[in-house]
């Protein structure tokens, strides 16, 4: 894109700020949902866009991937949020281009996204490239019809669709893949937090946190040995006593 390109684009979007700026408060309900409407289709799009050019910025930059440093460095993400934005635009650009063309276009969300992306990349499934466009295509469709997390959970079962004949071995290696990473993602970190409490944090796999919470529970008070004091927890507080 050339300078003048930049430019033309960059005064269109300033008179759609000024515009959104200048809105009547008097707008009715009927124009404000088809406001919001509008803006989150403007919204998803611009993100998709927005993706498409730092994957290229990352790949052509000199060096090549400084994207990262680049976008943590103005300081409206945090570092951990600009290597997930720069993951997630190689993905759309080199595994899901599908879903890159139909973020740009506003036909899924950004969240609708990023849970079939999740949800492809957890399914345990090595599609073919004839497969994963099949599937692209699917998620799309269906993006009209459920929520992000209901295209998750249908993303990370669409090995299944394909192949109905090998479900029981496809749903057996994504159970085992999912208790890999658990086993490997455990943590626990407990750090203060500079005003008085302790913050703690981590992950179990499921059957580690299953025995935790059983242990928990029967050392948790019951809301009966609060009878006496002005004090009424709920079952957080009582479980942190």
């Amino acid at each position: 894109m050339s300078s003048s390109a930049v430019d033309t684009l960059g005064r269109r979007l300033a008179a759609v700020r000024e515009a959104l700026a200048a809105l009547p408060a008097t707008l009715s309900s009927t124009e404000r949902r088809e406001l919001l409407i509008q803006l989150g289709e403007v919204t998803d799009a611009l993100t998709g866009s927005r993706l498409s050019l730092l994957h290229d910025e990352d790949r052509l930059a000199d060096p090549p991937g400084a994207a990262v440093d680049w976008l943590h460095h103005t300081n409206t993400v945090s570092r951990r949020a600009a290597r997930a934005m720069v993951r997630l635009a190689a993905d759309l650009a080199d595994r899901y281009p599908l879903i890159g063309e139909a973020l740009r276009a506003g036909a899924v969300s950004e969240a609708q996204t990023r849970a079939i992306v999740s949800g492809l990349a957890k399914s345990g499934v090595e599609f073919t490239v004839a497969e994963l466009a099949t599937a692209q295509r699917e998620l799309i469709r269906y993006a009209a019809e459920f929520d992000p997390d209901e295209l998750h959970l249908l993303a990370v079962r669409y090995g299944e669709v394909l192949a109905p004949d090998r479900a029981d071995e496809i749903e057996a290696s994504r159970l085992a893949r999912e208790a890999k990473l658990a086993r490997a993602g455990r943590s626990f970190v407990l750090v203060p937090d500079h005003h008085g409490s302790m913050r703690i944090r981590g992950q179990l796999p499921i059957a580690d946190g299953e025995l935790l919470l059983a242990q928990l529970d029967a050392l948790t008070p019951s809301a009966n040995a609060y009878l006496e004091e002005r004090e009424r927890p709920g079952m957080a507080a009582r479980r942190a006593d």
